[in-house]
């Protein structure tokens, strides 16, 4: 997470600072809303939540799945909820540094901070940070791919993954987008955050074993 804030703040900086010796091309800037496409793709790749999910099991889950007490549903669960809750807060907080850094390069083209425009697009940008907060653990709570010898076997965890990969690499094809992606966009995460919340607490207790 600190990796990726540094790394964010240093690109935001190098811009503004370019921006300094070509004045007429901070009007760019005010496209900002219209670049949400390839953000969808960049959320998906910087989200800490499929390593996350790796760290739980083999420092946690791997050892204490062992015992009847921790494979309870109540147990199941109420971890979930804890480490959605950690989790949703790391991608936040590199978030955040995102909604902070474009408003302010918002600002630097001329824009106005209450543009509804930058505004649903900052909102977009923390959804999608807890959007893979929730894809990453529904995942693992649901078909938990790793093994006690600490390999990945499930191939419906490929094929998801794979397949929410093609579509952020799709949003980044799409270029420039309008507010109707925008509004699009912030329509299917919440409905695919609620779908996958209720599948995890009807069926993780179930599938959440090691195997």
């Amino acid at each position: 997470v600190f990796n990726r804030i540094v790394g964010l703040g240093v690109l935001f900086a190098g811009i503004m600072i370019i921006l300094l010796f070509a004045p007429e091309e901070r009007v760019h800037l005010l496209k900002i809303p219209q670049t949400l496409p390839f953000l969808v793709f960049l959320m998906y790749m910087i989200s800490v939540a499929n390593k996350a999910t790796r760290a739980m099991f083999y420092n946690c889950d791997n050892s204490l799945l062992k015992h009847p007490f921790y494979r309870t549903p109540a147990a199941i669960i109420k971890n979930f909820n804890i480490r959605l809750r950690y989790v949703s807060r790391y991608n936040f907080y590199v978030a955040i540094t995102i909604c902070l850094g474009v408003l302010v390069l918002y600002i630097y083209g001329g824009g106005s901070p209450f543009d509804i425009n930058i505004l649903l697009y900052c909102l977009a940008i923390l959804l999608l940070s807890f959007l893979f907060s929730v894809h990453y653990l529904f995942m693992y709570y649901v078909f938990q791919p790793y093994t006690s010898d600490l390999t990945v076997k499930n191939p419906f965890y490929g094929i998801m993954n794979g397949i929410v990969y093609m579509i952020c690499y799709f949003c980044l094809q799409l270029g420039f987008a309008n507010v109707m992606f925008v509004i699009s966009t912030l329509a299917v995460t919440v409905i695919y955050t609620t779908i996958a919340l209720v599948i995890v607490y009807l069926y993780s207790p179930k599938y959440f074993r090691v195997k």
